[in-house]
């Protein structure tokens, strides 16, 4: 696969997660009514899956060519942003086993909108970053 088709399905997959999380945000209230619950529970579904689709994409399609590239700076690169992907992993599946509850959502909205909204700054961060940095030392070494 070219390196500009990776790069193009990775950042369609990011516009996915990042609408998603327009979605929900769009929900977050002081309270949150059984109904909005329902649906905040079916869209951080969709995000998980967003989410772990985009992650699978990366180990498949990105990161095996920059861990097997013969500079030890992009191999290095590669390590630290798997670690830290890694990190964002556990974090998410924390998240989700502590809020994805509709019992839970509706009873702790201001907890439920304050963690909801951590979440997705560092999810935000993350995209800006692989798009700033990863996507284009990716492209960098394509073959001409």
């Amino acid at each position: 696969m070219q390196f500009k088709t990776v790069i193009n399905i990775l950042k369609v997959q990011h516009e996915e997660v990042l609408a998603t999380v327009v979605q929900i945000k769009e929900l977050l209230n002081s309270s949150i009514s059984a109904d909005d619950a329902r649906v905040i529970q079916k869209l951080l579904h969709r995000l998980s899956s967003q989410l772990t689709a985009h992650i699978v994409q990366e180990d498949i399609l990105l990161y095996p060519k920059l861990k097997n590239n013969e500079d030890p700076e992009v191999r290095k690169v590669a390590d630290d942003y798997i670690d830290e992907m890694i990190e964002i992993g556990d974090y998410i599946e924390k998240y989700m086993g502590e809020w994805n509850f509709l019992h839970v959502i509706s009873s702790k909205p201001e907890q439920f909108s304050d963690a909801t909204n951590e979440m997705f700054v560092g999810l935000a961060k993350r995209v800006d970053v692989e798009e700033a940095h990863l996507f284009p030392l990716f492209s960098s070494l394509s073959p001409s």
